[in-house]
């Protein structure tokens, strides 16, 4: 399958990135690779968003199930845990 030409950034947008990816990849996919590329903490938990809608991927899915178009725009955020 072709790759689809995506672009990635932290929520501070200090990183960022344009992608090739294939539909076939799962969002924690995604996740797991910006972490190791960018050298975030790994004991943080993150949310991939779409920001062209506005919507919280979920990590189990496929790009392909998402319907993901070429260009949008993927941010990648801390899940913010409130202390105990």
């Amino acid at each position: 399958m072709t790759q689809l030409k995506c672009y990635v950034r932290t929520a501070d947008k200090t990183k960022k990135a344009e992608i090739g990816i294939s539909p076939e990849v799962t969002v924690q996919e995604i996740i797991e690779t910006c972490i190791e590329k960018w050298s975030l903490p790994d004991d943080v938990s993150y949310n991939l968003v779409s920001i062209n809608r506005n919507m919280v991927l979920n990590t189990n899915h496929h790009l392909i199930d998402l319907g993901l178009q070429e260009g949008e725009i993927l941010e990648l955020q801390p899940i913010l845990e409130a202390g105990r």
